[in-house]
């Protein structure tokens, strides 16, 4: 599906969000204007990948950026941090060994790539307080119902003990799995829920589709190598976005622009890639 060459209105963003997000009445993203650029991981930093750093928060929220995805995890003390997993270094000189995990402390004491500011979910919750115009995509690490709920649970007490509850409305929960739906809404009615295919794939689509218009999920993000015109044939049958990541070639971004696609997960693409 060719679409017109449009200036997307980058989450500045460029939200000139007001209009796009409607901030001060409704926390729910409103998608009448496209494409969504997302921060892959709090956004790209140089060349460090995964730094869900503070560095990468605030660099790429001057760069426009009003979306964040981040990945979150359990220290050893069961304090959540910001990290895609606890098996590559990503520069911090743990020692992760044997399955070893850090500490809270060891983990906040050690810069990602030996420079930038690791964070806690905490003090996400904390930015969020100070910049109300941003948004929360989760990537957590767990699929059984019954963890789920506990993670949730634990992100709620965050929240809850930075004075941040109203923070809640702004995050946008990436549910893997069907189940996952029920063990998120148990804990908090959260506005927005992603339906990521990272773990189900994209068998039985059209059934997922189902899933989602009966929950009021209207986003399902995948990697861009699983996406289709077919799949996105029936994501517009049942009126959902579909998302993709991660893109970092102007290329391809326009590609998948152009075939339909909503949101783009991202470490360094702007709004200008697509005017180019």
């Amino acid at each position: 599906m060719e679409r017109k060459p449009l200036a997307p209105v980058f989450l500045s963003i460029a939200f000139s969000v007001y209009e796009y997000i409607h901030l001060k009445i409704q926390p729910v993203m409103d998608f009448n204007s496209d494409p969504v650029l997302v921060a892959h991981a709090m956004g790209g930093l140089e060349n460090a990948k995964y730094s869900n750093s503070l560095e990468a928060f605030k660099t790429n929220y001057k760069k426009g950026y009003r979306i964040f995805e981040a990945d979150i995890i359990a220290t050893s003390d069961n304090v959540l941090v910001l990290r895609h997993d606890w098996i590559e270094d990503y520069g911090q000189n743990l020692n992760l060994e044997n399955g070893n995990i850090p500490t809270y402390k060891e983990f906040m004491k050690a810069p990602m790539y030996g420079k930038y500011t690791p964070l806690s979910l905490k003090d996400v919750f904390k930015l969020m307080k100070k910049h109300k115009d941003i948004y929360l995509i989760t990537d957590t690490k767990e699929y059984a119902p019954a963890k789920t709920k506990a993670l949730f649970e634990q992100i709620l007490a965050d929240a809850e003990s930075v004075n941040a509850t109203n923070c809640l409305d702004r995050v946008i929960v990436q549910i893997y799995n069907n189940a996952m739906y029920d063990a998120v809404m148990e804990v908090y009615p959260f506005k927005q829920i992603i339906y990521t295919l990272y773990v189900r794939g994209t068998h039985y689509f059209e059934q997922l589709c189902q899933f989602c218009v009966e929950r009021d999920i209207n986003i399902i993000t995948m990697d861009y190598k699983q996406h289709s015109q077919k799949l996105q044939a029936i994501a517009d049958e049942y009126n959902i976005k579909t998302f993709v990541h991660t893109i970092n070639k102007k290329k391809r971004a326009k590609k998948f622009y152009n075939r339909g696609v909503t949101g783009i997960y991202t470490d360094k693409l702007t709004s200008a890639s697509f005017e180019e």
